[in-house]
Order: structure tokens, then sequence, then C-alpha cells
């Protein structure tokens, strides 16, 4: 166990205040009998499910289910509803999930594909697992094999503190780099922080028996047909509307409490809009823990002043000397990170503050939505990026490796062998490969590793966070999406006195100055590609 983990355990071990702080929401599944369930890092307190001869340790704030038929056992943590058929109860959705299952692979991804929310699918048949991800991999899963035995788990650091494992010497190395934390901070490729765990990704299923795991791509799964004429794309936007406002629907049916989190940006505009049946029913709110913040928390209070909505804000102190416990927390959310990315200090004191505040029982967050936004194109539209990328423009998207040879090697490496595995080599299916990076690489990496860190404060769910739905997205022209088509349809479909402000926060992941670096960097980092096709 590392020093930090031993620091934890010492304070943890004299006082009950804060263990379930610790790998919030976090889950681990071994065929290892551990004689640990009562210390550290459970203290008893974790739930614990037999399947065959794995065991699943399940924190405590954190659902899980359980469905047992003939020979084969199905597990579902976290949380998911389906805007198909309005279930929002996750054992009859698990009961239906096996009942696919029979049918075959296909018929199980299908009924998996319905779903929305947070969650990994486990499904044991005879000596095999098989493990399928929320639309958006946002409930993570890391897996691999740890002195002989079999692990999945959604924080490497857990299994990392439990098997007393080291840490890769050259990740070590690449998080010394300068270039690293001038990214987003997440790992390149699959890799974790142990060379023993990889990390699976969006649009994949994981399949692991007595040879091994195996990763299977399940989506594309039919061809891309584009919406070319009005008709075909007002009929989209209808259906958009129709499982979006389901889902919000649904959210207002499964918590008691549901709060929605509101900026002046075009992700959380189109959910607030949908949202509109359920006006002053959940609650509104922003908060300021740094400048930027007080600019999108001032256009959501006059988004919702507009249409009536009550809007809350959050003021984050400052100070951490304000925040009890501060020095420790910070240490403790740290860990939950596994280590691998840099929290910002204003990001340490919101998360520690708005945990301690309790006005809703579940966030819902506009995550997701960029994949529907034609983001890589939009972010390098002033290169000539290829159709077809290879490793080493997906490096560029990783980190900021600049002068820094061994690192973006290192980096193209991964990227080189997470293609492979998951068969990201080109366009499938008339999907753009720059879409299908972007989702699987950005956002079921950086976004899902920061997802993670987030869920420190209270259980989070996304409408967007459903892989038809995204299909819908994708099938609207290039062109339109790069214009944000597609949301300002759906706003307006939602509630169109919103769609009608004049009101908008600027992204400044798109800003000039950001994208002119964005283009240097680009530049120089394509120039010396000796990874890619030639």
């Amino acid at each position: 166990m590392n020093q930090q983990a031993l620091s934890i355990k010492s304070r943890l071990d004299r006082e009950e205040k804060y263990r379930e702080h610790l790998f919030c929401r976090s889950y681990i599944l071994t065929d290892a009998a551990l004689d640990c369930a009562d210390s550290y890092p459970m203290y008893g307190r974790w739930a614990h499910i037999s399947a065959d001869r794995y065991h699943i340790y399940v924190h405590p704030q954190a659902a899980a289910y359980c469905c047992r038929r003939d020979d084969r056992t199905a597990v579902l943590i976290g949380h998911a509803y389906n805007p198909f058929c309005g279930e929002t109860d996750e054992n009859r959705i698990l009961e239906t999930a096996l009942a696919s299952s029979m049918q075959g692979k296909a018929a199980l991804t299908d009924a998996i594909d319905e779903l929305t929310g947070v969650f990994v699918f486990l499904l044991f048949s005879g000596d095999s697992i098989w493990a399928i991800q929320d639309s958006g991999g946002q409930k993570m899963l890391y897996f691999g094999q740890v002195n002989d035995h079999i692990v999945l788990t959604s924080i490497p650091q857990l299994a990392g503190d439990l098997f007393d494992l080291e840490w890769d010497p050259q990740i070590e190395r690449l998080l010394q780099t300068k270039g690293y934390f001038r990214g987003s901070g997440f790992l390149p490729g699959n890799l974790s922080p142990y060379r023993e765990l990889k990390r699976l990704g969006a649009n994949t299923c994981l399949r692991c028996d007595g040879s091994g795991f195996q990763i299977d791509r399940i989506y594309p799964r039919s061809p891309r047909r584009e919406f070319n004429s009005e008709k075909e794309k007002s009929a989209a936007v209808e259906e958009m509307y129709r499982l979006f406002s389901a889902n919000i629907e649904l959210c207002m049916r499964k918590w008691n409490r549901v709060g929605l989190s509101l900026t002046g940006g075009m992700d959380s505009k189109t959910t607030f809009a949908c949202a509109r049946p359920y006006y002053g029913e959940f609650f509104c709110y922003s908060f300021e823990s740094k400048d930027s913040e007080k600019l999108d928390a001032d256009a959501a209070e006059q988004i919702s002043r507009a249409v009536g909505v009550e809007h809350h804000r959050y003021l984050i102190p400052e100070d951490p000397a304000q925040i009890s416990d501060y020095e420790f927390l910070h240490q403790i959310i740290e860990h939950n990170t596994s280590h691998i990315c840099k929290l910002h200090p204003n990001e340490i004191r919101k998360y520690i503050w708005l945990r301690r505040q309790d006005d809703f029982d579940v966030e819902i967050k506009s995550d997701m939505s960029e994949v529907g936004r034609a983001y890589t194109s939009r972010k390098y539209h002033n290169v000539k990026m290829p159709r077809v990328l290879d490793p080493r423009h997906l490096t560029i998207t990783q980190a900021r490796y600049f002068l820094e040879p061994w690192a973006m090697r290192f980096a193209d490496r991964a990227y080189a062998s997470f293609m492979k595995e998951t068969g990201l080599a080109e366009d499938i299916d008339g999907y753009s490969m720059h879409d299908l990076a972007y989702w699987e690489v950005r956002m079921s990496s950086w976004a899902a590793t920061s997802f993670a860190s987030q869920e420190y404060i209270h259980e989070i769910t996304i409408p967007y966070n459903n892989r038809k739905l995204l299909d819908l997205f994708l099938r609207f022209p290039e062109a339109e999406r790069l214009v944000d088509g597609p949301h300002k349809r759906l706003m307006q479909r939602g509630n169109p006195a919103v769609a009608d402000l004049d009101l908008s926060v600027k992204d400044s992941y798109l800003g000039k100055k950001r994208m002119l670096m964005e283009t240097a960097y680009y530049y120089y980092a394509t120039r010396g590609n000796t990874l890619g096709r030639k």
C-alpha cells in the first residue's frame, strides 16, 4: 500500500466520519477471497454480491441489483431507466436484459442501447463474464489479472490498495512530464496506473473466460443513414425530444428530490428547455468557485428568470480555511481519482462544499451532449485533419507534449494498441472516425475520469447518455452539427422561450486564443509523426 493510502487508512481507522467519502460509488469484482471487508477500505459498509465464483463489493452509496435465471446471473451497478418503455425499476430492467441475453448478443446489446443512466451491466454464464457500460462509459470499468485473480473495478486505486499494486514506472514518468497536465489529465489509450489493469471504453464490451479477456465492438452495428430531407430532420427532432423529455420525466419519477445544474452553455440550455413540463418541481441551481463560473451562473439566473423558474446560486468559499477538514478531504478526493488527474483547488473546494448541502438527491447534468456537436472537426477546423486518424492525432487530444518526444511516442504506442483492440481504425459503417474518436477517447476517458471525481459530491444522472439518442444526433449532416443545428432545433421544440433568448456563454474550449494554440500544437505534433499512415 502506498504512502497516500497508508496516511488515509491511519485516520479512517481511528475515525468513522469520512469512511464513506473514500472511493465513492465504486465497485470491485474479483474471484479472490478478500479478507478486508470489515477493514480498510470497506469497513464493513460495502454490499456484497456473489455471482458464481465471483465476489462483487459495492460502495454503500452505489446501488446494485441482481437477477438470476437458470444458469445465468445478471448484475447492474449504478442506475438506469428506459425512455422507450418508461421503466425506472432496475430490477425489471435487469430481468428484461437477462431475458434478452437468452436470445444472443445482438438482442442483449439492443436492450442495453435503450437504457439511459450511469451503470455497468455484468452477465455471468458458466465461466464467462460479459461486461457492458452505459453508452458513454461514465461508470468506468478497469479490468485485468492481478496475482492470477480476475479483477474488474471502477477505480484503479481501489484495486491498488486492496492488492498492494505498484505503479507502472512508465506511467510515473509520464505524469512527471510538463505536457501531461497541460492537457486534460487522463492517461492515453486504455492505460491505468498499473500494468495489471486496462480501461474498457464506450461502444465496446468485455468478455472474460478461461482464455483471458476479449474486447468486442458493439456500436455501430448498422450503416449510418444520414438525415437529408427536412421531413427526416423534423421527424428526428421529434423523436429526440420524445426520448429526452421522457428521460427528464423518468428522473422526476425515480428520485424524490431532483436538482438541475444550469449554465449559459448550449448543452445545459437544451436540457433546461426540454425539462419545461417540470419547471418549479426540480431544484435549479448554479455555483461559483471561479470567475468563469460566475459568468455561467449570471446567465443561468437570467435564463431561469425569463421563464419563471426559481434559481439558486451556491457561492463556494475561496479560502480553504473556511471548509473544515479540507486538507484530509482533499487527500481522499485525489486518492479517489487514482492520482491521474490534477483537480484545481477551486474544484476541490466545490466538491467538499456541495457534498455538505442537502437540497436534492440527484443532479441532472448535461454531459455527453458534445458527442453530437462534431467537436473534433470544430476544434481543428483551421487544419486539414485527415478523415482517417492515426495514433498521433489521438495523442494530440490527450496532452501537450511540447519538446517531450518520449512522452509523445509513449502515448502514440498506447493509442495504436487501443485502436487495434477496439477496432477504431477508420470510418465504421459510414460513421465519422472523428465523431467516434471523440466519443470513445475524449468522453469515455477524460470526461469519465472527471465524472468519477464528481461522484464524490452526490449521485449524478445524464439524460444525454443514451446510445440510441446520441445516434440520432450523429445522423444529422456534420455541417449542421458544427453550428449546433440539432441542439437548437431540440431546444426550440422543448421551450421556444429559452431558445429565443439572445443569451449564451461562449465555450472557452472553443475560444479564439485556445483554438490558435491548438492549431499551433497540431502542426508541431504532426510534423514529427512517425507512427501515422504513409
